[in-house]
């Protein structure tokens, strides 16, 4: 599940390029450093995702602690994902302002301020907030890490290609290791030592960023300023996209009958109206309307929420099914849910050799079959059944969808924008991955919650939000077929004179 930012414009990176290479050269010294600088930031994306994680095994054991209900759950990942799906939107051009390297480090001691908080939590609500605000420190983690390594090494250097390698892979195994921290902790002690233990990695890899990376590798771009910050332009984002959510993962608790959750909604929706009229009006829009005419930007995009609402909808449902159906611990179901790393590994590396001789389209259909299949089997399993029969091969399956999705799109996305409209392609991707999958929880618990409201049957809600969850990856593999392709395979048309040689 990677999550990356577009390198900064090719105007503000030729005024800092010969300062970038001299930094490399003189500051990163030797292979030592240049490990140590790989792993450090490329980790980044390991315990962002393991933010998930964590939330994922141990639900019931919070939700016990903070005497939560069951449909409470949701909660503990939504929160996280949407706050940082949503800010993330801004968290680029804070790093362009105030430079990378501080913003990362911004993110690293916000996530583990707000995670060692989440363990003292008395109350649903309390755990939620803290949840929430973890999640806009890992807004600004990811896109700043992934501006750093691309400062740090020239295109297609070995240790560039290395380092997004290992960020790649650092994504679906991040989920894994975030579940055997906190299950591993609440089996051993109790859940909240699994929150501190975090707290403690996160805090640590801020004090290696610091050490590690070098200040003129890390500093702002020369021309941007905080007075050319679209302000008005990111309440109106950051509020709309966040009340939509929340009255989706509201309703799933109270119900649509409810009133602030309609009434939420359709502030939210106002809100985001507001936000695509005021962005074509202000000089240094969050997102240049522009963007939205280049040819597949769209649909690109769509593609990408509709399969990570679907994996959004399996991140959640799926680890709950083998602790509620198969009575397993959640240590146990967090090495059901290791084939995720290994396939995941195995994606990362092909898509690495094959990208350039293959049009990405293909890698995108392969995505969305991943999803698609990864869910529809989990929604046929069987409670009483081997666990190599169909639980394995779902997880191996949707472990394709969200490495091959993400590097698809960035690829389309790279050879469709300006080059001054990447950075901001690059964090609506990020933004649409993540609002992605918290937006996917928060229709799949609706599903659920009129279900058991109406059949009282959990077995039958938890399949029928899997598949809901295949309907959505379904419909991103159909825009994928009719509507994205790979320019880069596109045969152009010889002009008037090719011709006339010929």
């Amino acid at each position: 599940m990677p999550t990356t930012r577009s390198d900064p414009p090719i105007s503000d990176l030729a005024s800092i390029d010969a300062d970038i290479r001299e930094a490399h050269e003189l500051q990163i010294k030797n292979v030592y450093h240049n490990l140590a600088y790989s792993f450090i930031i490329s980790a980044t994306q390991m315990f962002s995702v393991a933010g998930l994680g964590i939330a994922a095994f141990t639900a019931r054991d919070v939700a016990k602690g903070v005497n939560a209900s069951e449909s409470d759950t949701v909660w503990f990942l939504a929160a996280y994902s949407l706050t940082g799906g949503v800010f993330v939107l801004i968290a680029g051009s804070i790093g362009d302002v105030i430079g990378p390297k501080n913003a990362l480090c911004i993110g690293w001691l916000c996530v583990a301020v707000f995670a060692l908080i989440s363990g003292f939590a008395v109350n649903a609500v309390m755990f939620d907030v803290m949840r929430g605000l973890a999640g806009i420190g890992n807004a600004l983690m990811i896109p700043n890490a992934v501006a750093l390594l691309a400062r740090a090494y020239p295109p297609g250097s070995a240790w560039k290609n290395f380092s997004f390698a290992l960020l790649g892979f650092f994504a679906p195994s991040g989920f894994v290791i975030g579940g055997a921290i906190g299950a591993g902790m609440a089996h051993l002690y109790t859940w909240k030592w699994g929150y501190w233990l975090y707290a403690i990695i996160c805090f640590a890899f801020c004090v290696m960023t610091l050490l590690v990376v070098p200040h003129r590798l890390g500093i702002g771009l020369p021309h941007a300023s905080l007075r050319q910050f679209d302000y008005l332009g990111s309440f109106f984002g950051v509020a709309g996209l966040l009340l939509f959510a929340f009255s989706w993962n509201q309703a799933d608790l109270v119900g649509w009958e409810t009133t602030y959750t309609y009434v939420l909604l359709i502030v939210g929706v106002v809100m985001l109206v507001a936000f695509v009229l005021w962005e074509s009006y202000v000089e240094h829009p969050v997102l240049p309307p522009s963007m939205w005419t280049r040819k597949g930007f769209t649909p690109v995009i769509l593609a990408l929420l509709f399969g990570w609402m679907s994996f959004g909808i399996f991140l959640y449902y799926a680890p709950e099914y083998l602790m509620t159906f198969r009575d397993v611990s959640g240590l146990n179901a967090v090495g059901e849910f290791s084939p995720v790393v290994v396939c995941g590994f195995i994606a990362t590396m092909s898509v690495a050799v094959l990208v350039d001789r293959f049009p990405v389209q293909y890698f995108f259909m392969l995505s969305s079959f991943g999803f698609m299949f990864g869910n529809i089997m989990f929604a046929n399993t069987p409670m009483e059944q081997t666990y190599w029969a169909m639980a394995f091969p779902a997880f191996s399956l949707v472990a394709l969808g969200p490495d091959l999705s993400f590097t698809a799109g960035s690829i389309v996305i790279s050879n469709t924008l300006t080059h001054h409209e990447q950075a901001k392609g690059g964090s609506m991707v990020n933004t649409v991955v993540l609002y992605g999958a918290g937006l996917g929880m928060g229709f799949g618990g609706c599903i659920e919650h009129y279900i058991m409201r109406n059949h009282n049957d959990k077995h039958l809600a938890f399949r029928s939000t899997l598949f809901f969850a295949f309907g959505l990856a379904a419909l991103a593999f159909l825009i994928v077929v009719f509507f994205i392709r790979d320019e880069r395979f596109r045969k152009k048309k010889p002009s008037e004179k090719e011709m006339e040689l010929a």
